[in-house]
């Protein structure tokens, strides 16, 4: 059997950190083909302290300063495995997720990214979260960041996630170049990971903030100006109205500002003189049709929720 890393990025999640560790233990894989990373984003609540002591044949590596999205990097860059299990400090893959990935891969030799299917909770009674849009491999343009499977070949080919994002989107950019690169996005109900509901990010304006300030900056990076100027007119309305029904709208705003204001960092470090294929365009545009806008619409009743639960676990 193939080796398999999990990189697990964690930050002050401590007994979530230690929970989701215990049942990766308890995976039907071999151990000794099971590597397991925690990349700690300088937790405060004694996480990696707990690590070294209760699991220490985690590979755990400390950053002295949060990288957001980029710790992940880190761990790319020690694993060893053929696949790359991505993981938040709040989800850990089904216990026969781990032969059925190898078993993906092999019949999908062009696949970069397998996104597994979310159920929302720490239990097999919870309902899965199925955001419509992403489950049509003609029309998705990302995954589900915390839950994903990534070919190690994929990585050393377009390098990892985007580091100056910090958090949010940075699915998108990273999709964008493996598709661009060559390689195919799948997304499966028959893998599954458990997913702890969300953080309270999602409530304080910063998950409105990241996530459309950095939808327009990749855009720009990648794009001819007519799709940009679709996809953000359409994204910019879409978070527009999430802010509304969640009350985030000052993070909203902060997010065109800082876009806007961010765009001489961008023409500085990312010329354009390279732009997407015109297949990743005619995919992006895809995701604006009529059908997929309406299922987008109704994805935010989803997300709402989401920030719902996360509300009341921390109130």
């Amino acid at each position: 059997m193939p080796l398999i890393s999990v990189n697990i990025l964690s930050w002050n999640r401590k007994p979530d950190l230690a929970f989701i560790l215990t049942q990766i233990k308890q995976a039907n894989y071999p151990p000794d083909k099971l590597e397991v990373i925690v990349v700690d984003n300088a937790s405060a609540d004694g996480a990696p302290e707990m690590v070294e002591k209760d699991f220490p044949e985690v590979k755990l590596i400390r950053r002295k300063i949060n990288n957001g999205i980029g710790g992940w990097n880190d761990g790319f860059a020690i694993a060893r495995g053929e696949y790359i299990i991505v993981l938040d400090d709040d989800a850990y893959p089904a216990p026969d997720a781990y032969y059925n990935i190898v078993k993906f891969f092999g019949q999908n030799q062009r696949c970069g990214i397998l996104a597994m299917g979310m159920i929302h909770g720490f239990n097999s009674e919870s309902a899965p979260i199925c955001f419509k849009c992403a489950w049509d491999d003609t029309v998705a343009l990302g995954f589900s960041g915390g839950t994903a499977v990534i070919r190690k070949k994929v990585i050393e080919e377009v390098d990892g996630y985007d580091e100056h994002l910090f958090l949010g989107a940075h699915e998108l950019d990273f999709a964008i170049r493996v598709l661009d690169g060559g390689f195919e996005i799948k997304h499966t109900h028959k893998i599954m990971c458990f997913h702890k509901v969300a953080g309270g990010y999602r409530r304080d304006g910063r998950y409105i903030y990241y996530n459309t300030r950095n939808k327009l900056w990749v855009t720009w990076k990648y794009f001819p100006l007519y799709a940009i100027l679709i996809s953000n007119i359409i994204w910019i309305a879409h978070s527009f109205i999430l802010s509304i029904t969640t009350n985030t709208f000052k993070g909203f705003l902060r997010s065109l500002t800082d876009a806007f204001k961010g765009m001489s960092y961008l023409r500085k470090s990312y010329p354009r003189y390279h732009l997407v294929n015109p297949a990743v365009t005619k995919r992006l545009l895809r995701r604006f049709s009529y059908k997929t806008f309406i299922l987008g619409i109704k994805d935010i009743k989803i997300i709402r929720s989401a920030f719902v639960k996360a509300s009341k676990l921390i109130l």
